[in-house]
């Protein structure tokens, strides 16, 4: 999507008034001249804001928020994380859905809704958000509900959902542009057989039980055409939960995206840059992109001056 501008129609009908304006006497004219500009302003903005988001995609975004895990360490800012993404994307003109403390029954459902919904409109954005716990096994990412209690790597695999799922289901839309956020990475979910570890909210780990080829953190994912993948840390590694409302990561990422006339791969530099400092370097935000058309969340609006 460009950078949407105010065309230059506009321009020369706002020089003429103020042409026009400048051969009348200043007291006579002041009250109307002002009541006009102000009229046409609005008119302007109200058109070219529409233009901006709205004249080449629909957007569509599905997020979802697990801190109340029923059999693993429950987490604080899922929850928070979520409902602040879904107030950004819905000033942002996404049609959003949030999902909060889902099973693994509920994820799998919204989030066939939420392809289909692409499906059905090709030229749309689709943007994926998920706050709360992830694990990675034999170089698959799956995302952990709040119902998942598993005793083995099958378990994993029918308890909770497989990202490659949602990759595939994504490919086969063939919409404009798709873009995942995955604030998930997090400590080895399974790192202790039979044995309940204390939470201590400073990373998103679901510590429980030991499950062979377990790892920390989540894997590299390929992304599809027309799509980014955004981690909340390096492949591998794992990610703070933060200790104020939100996550590191989702707190840098929420005023990023609010910056208007920056593209979406400087959306995301700016954040990797600045959840390095808070974290004092031991959180890397990662992204692998595929990405050809350019996108901006807030694009800006320039308006003339000097006349």
């Amino acid at each position: 999507m460009d950078i949407q501008i105010l065309s230059s129609r506009y321009y020369y009908i706002i020089k003429f008034l103020n042409n026009f304006f400048k051969m009348q006497t200043p007291v006579s004219t002041s009250l109307i001249k002002n009541l006009i500009i102000t009229f046409c302003f609005a008119i302007i903005f109200v058109q070219e804001i529409s233009t901006a988001y709205a004249v080449s995609d629909e957007r569509y975004a599905l997020v979802i928020g697990n801190s109340q895990y029923q059999h693993a360490t429950k987490l604080s800012n899922p929850t928070n994380d979520s409902a602040d993404i879904k107030q950004v994307l819905d000033n942002l003109f996404f049609e959003t859905t949030l999902l909060q403390n889902a099973s693994n029954s509920q994820i799998n459902e919204a989030i066939n809704k939420f392809l289909e919904k692409l499906k059905n409109n090709r030229n749309s954005v689709g943007l994926f958000y998920y706050a709360g716990h992830g694990i990675q096994i034999k170089g698959e990412n799956y995302l952990i509900a709040v119902d998942t209690d598993p005793d083995n790597q099958t378990d994993i695999g029918q308890q909770s959902f497989n990202i490659s799922k949602l990759l595939n289901g994504m490919r086969k839309t063939k919409n404009t542009t798709n873009i995942i956020i995955l604030d998930a990475c997090r400590d080895n979910p399974f790192n202790n057989k039979n044995q309940q570890v204390a939470s201590t909210n400073q990373s998103r780990g679901l510590v429980r039980k030991s499950i062979s080829d377990a790892s920390s953190g989540l894997s590299k994912l390929d992304a599809p055409s027309n799509t980014i993948i955004a981690f909340a840390t390096a492949p591998g590694r794992v990610a703070q939960d933060g200790k104020e409302r939100n996550s590191p990561y989702t707190k840098k990422l929420i005023e990023s995206m609010q910056r208007s006339g920056i593209n979406i791969n400087e959306v995301f530099r700016q954040v990797r840059e600045e959840v390095l400092e808070i974290t004092d370097g031991e959180q890397i935000p990662w992204e692998t992109s595929s990405l050809v058309n350019d996108f901006y969340f807030k694009p800006r609006l320039s308006i003339p001056v000097g006349f």
